[in-house]
């Protein structure tokens, strides 16, 4: 407990993340944890990123909550705009059958 209680820190009643090589982050309720997301994902510059890089800009920009990753993924698979623009998963129009040859190495 101490070493996790280590990594924190409250200054005038808002509690702080320390991170490992940047600026404290914002510990945020989830409320505001929503609308931060929505900003940075469909805001006035959103761009719609993926969840990986979604939960990266929200620690860039100075924010954490324990489920930002989680909450990204959630976001981007109800986004309208992105399933509409995603990139098509090719699957094979029929099933896949081995080759068969009478020895090894024969073509």
């Amino acid at each position: 407990m101490r070493r996790k209680c280590s990594h924190y820190v409250v200054i005038g009643e808002v509690l702080y993340r320390k991170s490992f090589a940047g600026p404290l982050l914002r510990c945020l309720s989830y409320q505001e944890a929503d609308y931060v997301l929505w900003e940075i994902h469909e805001g006035c510059c959103g761009n719609h990123l993926g969840p990986y890089a979604l939960a990266k800009k929200v620690s860039l920009v100075g924010y954490c909550w324990p489920s930002a990753l989680h909450d990204a993924q959630e976001l981007v698979m109800s986004c309208d705009s992105c399933e509409r623009h995603a990139r098509l998963h090719h699957q094979p129009a029929a099933l896949m059958r081995g080759i068969v040859t009478a020895c090894p190495f024969d073509q």
